[in-house]
């Protein structure tokens, strides 16, 4: 899609309800994700690394969307989240790397048969290892308000490290 001022974004939206209800359906699993992996990136990169402070998110929520996730994963599957703010309008997000907090990756795409875990979660250092990330997940919660007319969705310009 493109964005009012001409830029191209992505678009998350959430899936139409199926016809009959998914057996062990998890109520808290994200309504739509995005999974990029970065770490051929970053490793050509790794003397900027130790420079990096934020994860900067330029993106917006519309239609009743939930909590916005983000998930920095390492080479050795230790998952770090931070949850982000986003509103209506099209907004620049800038998360503190001190802002991910050790946590779960969620296996995408989900298991099957639907019974099995949709998280998985390892010890890892209690602070982002960065020069060791390698995936990055975005994922759209479901929301806790009424239902809406249109299906919940995220839009996202960008997203990098400064």
């Amino acid at each position: 899609m493109t964005t009012s001022n001409g830029q191209l974004a992505l678009r998350l939206l959430q899936s139409p309800p199926p016809a009959s209800p998914i057996p062990f359906a998890d109520p808290a699993a994200p309504v739509a994700f995005l999974r990029a992996y970065f770490g051929d990136r970053l490793a050509s990169r790794a003397s900027d690394v130790s420079r990096f402070q934020e994860v900067v998110l330029r993106g917006r929520r519309g239609a009743g969307a939930g909590t916005v996730r983000l998930v920095l994963t390492t080479r050795d599957a230790a998952a770090y989240v931070a949850d982000v703010e986003l509103g209506a309008d099209m907004q620049e997000v800038r998360v503190p790397l001190t802002a991910f907090r050790p946590g779960a990756q969620s296996l995408l795409p989900r298991p099957y048969p639907s019974f099995l875990p949709l998280t998985f979660q390892t010890v890892g250092p209690a602070t982002l290892p960065l020069a060791q990330a390698e995936v990055l997940q975005v994922l759209l919660g479901p929301t806790t308000a009424p239902a809406t007319t249109g299906r919940p969705f995220l839009d996202l310009e960008s997203i990098y490290l400064r």
